[in-house]
């Protein structure tokens, strides 16, 4: 039995080793560019529902109920990244109230922001809106996120 033959030149099998090396080489950088970054994350939250449990120092319900929800499941967060989400508040009251703290209650999320500053004052039939950003989850997460809001 004889060897096959090709028609292949040496100068031919050579480039053909090399663009296989550099295609290689270029595989290895960007799969380690993805590690190092961090983007190898494939995790997904969903947070469902902002879930508001509002702790009254002194009398209550003049923001509302202790416990109410908002709707939240319209996107994809990606894990580990920072997220915002906004609570409007109004003070049903006769006096003036404040909020005095904001929490992140949910385990795995944690509170990084809130705007405006807390503590903040609310007169009577007046609102607030409080923008807060949380750091949620590294991994999958499809749930409630808690925050505690305390009030006075």
């Amino acid at each position: 039995m004889q060897p096959i033959e090709t028609d292949y030149t040496p100068e031919f099998r050579r480039n053909r080793k090399r663009m296989t090396v550099a295609v290689i080489a270029v595989a290895i950088a960007v799969s380690a560019i993805f590690v190092g970054t961090g983007m190898e994350s494939s995790g997904t939250v969903n947070v469902m529902w902002l879930q508001v449990n509002l702790s009254y120092q002194s009398g209550s319900n003049y923001f509302g109920p202790s416990v109410f929800y908002i709707q939240e499941n319209v996107h994809t967060i990606s894990s580990g990244s920072d997220h915002s989400f906004s609570v409007r508040l109004v003070n049903m009251g006769n006096s003036v109230h404040e909020i005095t703290g904001i929490n992140a209650e949910t385990p795995g999320f944690s509170l990084i922001s809130a705007s405006p500053d807390i503590p903040v004052q609310v007169q009577p039939g007046h609102a607030v809106t409080i923008y807060f950003t949380v750091k949620v989850p590294n991994g999958d997460f499809a749930g409630n996120l808690a925050v505690g809001l305390t009030a006075s």
